[in-house]
C-alpha cells in the first residue's frame, strides 16, 4: 500500500514525512484537520524504477555527492549531467499510473472536490528545503490528479532543488505528497498562518497573518494577539493587488481584484492565535483554510 488516509498512515517518517505524523496527531486529538491523504515516498521510488530512470537518478546523486558544499563546482557538475537530469524530470512528469496505485487513487479521483498537492521532501533535518517545493493548488480529480502528482515528483530533479541539496550536503530528496480535499477557493475565503511566538521585534504573543483567497507567501494582514484581543498591524502588512482563487473547473488558480477590508475579524484572528498557542509544544506554525462560511480547517503544521 502506498496511499494512506492521514489517520491510518504508518508511523514512519521515512515513508510519509514528519509533517504527516504531526497532522495525524492533531487529527487524533479531535482538532479540525482538513480531509487529507498521504502518498508515501515508496510511490516516488517505484515511479523512478518503472520509468527506467532510477540509474540516471542515482548517477546524478553520486556526482553531486563528491562536490557537496561547493556550489560553483556543483553547477559545473550539473552542467555535465544535464541530459540525465532532464531525462529523469521528463520521465517523472510522464510516469505511467501503475495498476496497484491506480486502484488506491480511484476513490479519490472520483470525489467531487478539488485537491491541494503538497510535496514533503523527506529529510532528517526539519524544513531544510524551505519553499523550494510549492504546493499545487486546486487540482481537479480524475486524470488531473495523477498529472499533478507527476508534476510534483518532477520538482525533485529541478536544477534548483539539486543545487540546494548539494549545498546542504544531501542527496536529492525523496518526496511524499499530502493530498488535501478542498472546496473551491473564492475571494471571500481566506488563508491564514498562526504562530505562538512573535517574529516581529517589539511584539509578543501569538501572530496571525491572513489574506483573501489562496496563500501568497509573505503577504497579507498581520494580527498581533495580546490581552485577549487581536489588533491588525498595518505597518507590518502587505495587501496584495489580487486574490488567488480557484479557476472554474479546477484548472489551477486565477487572479481577481482583492476584496476591501480585513480578511479576519478580531475574534477570528484571536481564535487562530489561541489555537497556535495551544499547539506550541508540538508545532511552530499552523496554516488554516478559513471559508467565508464555516469553521477554519488546519491544512499544514510545521
Amino acid at each position: 500500500m502506498m496511499l494512506y488516509a492521514l489517520t491510518e498512515a504508518p508511523g514512519d517518517a521515512a515513508e510519509v514525512g514528519q509533517e504527516s505524523l504531526l497532522l495525524a496527531a492533531l487529527a487524533a486529538q479531535g482538532l479540525p484537520v482538513a480531509p487529507t491523504w498521504v502518498l508515501g515516498a515508496s510511490a516516488f521510488d517505484r515511479a523512478l524504477t518503472a520509468s527506467g530512470v532510477a540509474d540516471q537518478a542515482a548517477e546524478i546523486a553520486w556526482n553531486l555527492r563528491g562536490v557537496w558544499n561547493d556550489l560553483d563546482t556543483a553547477r559545473r557538475v550539473l552542467d555535465g549531467v544535464e541530459p540525465q537530469r532532464r531525462r529523469v524530470a521528463r520521465a517523472l512528469r510522464r510516469a505511467a499510473l501503475a495498476d496497484e496505485l491506480g486502484r488506491e487513487l480511484e476513490h479519490l479521483a472520483l470525489m467531487e472536490t478539488l485537491w491541494t498537492l503538497r510535496p514533503l521532501p523527506l529529510s532528517e533535518e526539519k524544513g531544510v528545503f524551505g519553499n523550494l517545493f510549492p504546493p499545487l493548488l486546486s487540482m481537479a480529480g480524475g486524470a488531473a490528479l495523477w498529472d499533478g502528482i507527476c508534476q510534483v515528483w518532477a520538482t525533485a530533479f529541478s536544477r534548483r532543488a539539486l543545487l540546494w541539496a548539494a549545498g546542504l550536503e544531501m542527496d536529492p530528496p525523496r518526496l511524499a505528497i499530502l493530498l488535501t480535499a478542498m472546496p473551491p477557493i473564492t475571494a471571500r475565503d481566506c488563508s491564514a498562518t498562526a504562530t505562538a511566538a512573535s517574529s516581529v521585534p517589539g511584539l509578543g504573543g501569538p501572530l496571525v497573518r491572513a489574506l483573501y483567497g489562496a496563500w501568497q507567501d509573505g503577504l497579507g494582514t498581520l494580527y498581533s494577539i495580546a490581552c485577549g484581543r487581536a489588533v491588525a498591524l498595518p505597518a507590518h502588512s502587505r495587501r496584495p493587488a489580487h486574490a488567488l482563487v480557484s479557476r472554474e473547473g479546477g484548472g489551477g488558480l486565477e487572479r481577481v481584484p482583492y476584496p476591501p477590508g480585513d480578511p479576519l475579524s478580531g475574534e477570528e484572528a484571536r481564535r487562530l492565535g489561541e489555537m497556535a498557542q495551544l499547539l506550541a509544544a508540538h508545532v511552530e506554525r499552523v496554516a488554516f483554510f478559513c471559508p467565508a462560511e464555516g469553521e477554519p480547517l488546519i491544512v499544514e503544521a510545521t
